[in-house]
């Protein structure tokens, strides 16, 4: 082997980048271990790439070999921008890409993919109608056999509450049906009230169709009238004693009512209006029995304080005007001798 030994100028890559070495002329770059050549105007040069491409920027060198020697600039060698175009029935998105990203298809809207499912639906019924007779393009329809009945006229009826319009069809229209006068649909909310209304009414006791009045318990004393309503007639009954007694002239007005007296006997008074009355039937019983009145009562006979034991009184109570339009209660008091 030759022992003579050739030496080119030399330098690192950096001071290489500064470096602008006359046209044709080679340089070493003992950082990367290549050679450089210049062209007398480029800073840098050109280095050499390596057998492996080591020295190489990867994506510059893959896209310079696959562009072609067309790529003479970095702009050449790089994809700059990506876009994608699709037929009817799909939509693109994402497009274009000229750094980074995604381009997208999807259906339009109106279209999709058919299922295997639908497609088998779609290959029977096209062997169907593949294995039907050809369809007469002259001639008349009753030249044909076995035609079916065409229906002439429809017509339409409803039951009670409803009316009908329309009928009958004999080529083509529209049937209606609407609810007659006097009827109608109940809504949701009525007849729940009426749902709520029959659990009510389904719990109520049984009425009595037979017997009296008289026959049933707890039964208020009816008022009667006179026949010419004026006046209300005699109504006898029995208030069971104790020891203070409210008269209610309006509840008791032109009744006779019986107290049994088993103590001392307190009376009040209360709507004491003008034209009503009532009277009470006092037995004493085997004791003697006070009476206290209301100091309001105007009495036109003796006031008594005491019934006499065994005897019987009849208290008699109105309420009149005393002249100036205010209610007076005048009462009378008769006791067995």
């Amino acid at each position: 082997m030759d022992t003579e030994r050739v030496k080119r100028r030399r330098g690192t890559t950096a001071q290489h980048a500064a470096f602008v070495g006359a046209s044709g002329e080679v340089t070493t770059d003992i950082t990367k271990f290549t050679q450089v050549v210049h062209d007398g105007l480029t800073a840098g040069g050109y280095p050499l790439a390596h057998e492996d491409l080591s020295t190489t920027d990867p994506a510059t060198a893959r896209t310079r070999l696959e562009l072609g020697t067309a790529a003479t600039t970095d702009a050449d060698a790089y994809l700059q921008s990506v876009d994608l175009t699709a037929p009817t029935g799909f939509s693109v998105t994402g497009g274009p890409v000229t750094s980074a990203g995604t381009l997208a298809i999807a259906f339009s809207a109106g279209y999709s993919l058919p299922t295997d499912a639908r497609q088998a639906t779609w290959d029977t019924a096209a062997t169907v109608t593949s294995g039907l007779a050809t369809v007469a393009t002259t001639g008349a329809y009753s030249d044909l056999s076995g035609t079916p009945t065409f229906v002439t006229s429809v017509g339409l009826t409803a039951p009670a509450g409803f009316s009908v319009s329309g009928a009958p069809i004999t080529s083509a229209g529209t049937l209606a049906i609407a609810f007659s006068a006097g009827y109608s649909l109940p809504t949701d909310v009525r007849q729940a009230t009426w749902d709520t209304a029959a659990t009510v009414t389904s719990g109520l006791a049984t009425v009595a169709t037979t017997g009296a009045y008289s026959d049933l318990s707890g039964t208020p004393t009816a008022v009667t009238t006179t026949t010419a309503g004026l006046q209300p007639a005699t109504a006898y009954g029995v208030i069971t004693y104790a020891a203070t007694i409210n008269i209610d002239f309006s509840a008791r007005n032109g009744q006779v009512n019986t107290v049994v007296l088993t103590g001392g006997l307190t009376l009040t008074g209360s709507n004491q209006t003008i034209g009503l009355s009532t009277s009470l039937y006092l037995s004493a019983g085997v004791s003697d029995r006070t009476l206290t009145f209301p100091a309001a009562w105007v009495f036109i006979s003796d006031k008594p304080s005491t019934l006499p034991a065994n005897k019987r009184a009849k208290l008699s109570v109105e309420v009149t005007n005393d002249g100036a339009g205010t209610a007076l209660v005048v009462a009378g008091i008769a006791i067995q001798p």
